[in-house]
């Protein structure tokens, strides 16, 4: 039994079942070596990371240069990476995703807040989004919504969840992984609770 949490388009949390995060084989088996480069955290965590609008969140952001790039990226074993989000869990579901889904849900977080839903104005909410779309996908500082919208199209996106301790399973439990065309793989992880 799959039970998966995601937003629904006024922002609330909904619950299905049965969803499909292990399509096209086993995700999560491909490994290969990886270093961990320098990254912006709280920059890839824009759309959570304020602490007056989000006080118990907790993120995780990550930047990794692979050996070998995997064909699809949810086939990349998460484990092998070390990430603290998924310490002592077992294995996450992954599923491939596209760079429209995964901007469309950091907006979603950009605008709605933390869990005591202190929104955000529409175009404070819409900065934070592209923000961290930016720092995923490996855009300059400097670059445009244009250089940022091509350059997150052509990467491959997944969405992961985990029955890790380090997610709250309270109300934001959001796992994105993005393989760049470079070879660099950046994964980003958030929670909050009440």
């Amino acid at each position: 039994r799959v039970s998966t949490r995601r937003h629904d388009t006024l922002g609330n949390w909904f619950e299905f079942e049965g969803a499909s995060w292990a399509r096209g084989g086993a995700p999560g088996t491909w490994t290969t070596g990886a270093k961990e480069l320098p990254c912006d955290a709280r920059l890839m965590a824009s759309v959570l990371s304020e602490e007056a609008l989000a006080p118990n969140a907790t993120w995780e952001g990550r930047v990794f240069k692979l050996d070998r790039a995997p064909l699809r990226v949810e086939a990349l074993s998460l484990f092998s990476l070390g990430l603290d989000c998924l310490a002592g869990a077992t294995p996450p579901r992954a599923r491939a995703s596209t760079s429209h889904e995964v901007l469309a849900l950091l907006l979603q977080l950009g605008t709605g807040g933390g869990a005591y839903v202190v929104a955000r104005s529409a175009a404070w909410g819409r900065l934070l989004g592209w923000r961290s779309l930016r720092a995923l996908s490996g855009a300059p500082e400097t670059a445009s919504l244009e250089v940022v919208a091509a350059l997150a199209s052509s990467c491959q996106w997944a969405q992961f969840e985990s029955e890790s301790d380090w997610f709250n399973h309270v109300v934001i439990d959001v796992g994105l992984v993005c393989l760049r065309p470079d070879g660099t793989v950046a994964v980003l992880a958030l929670t909050d609770t009440d």
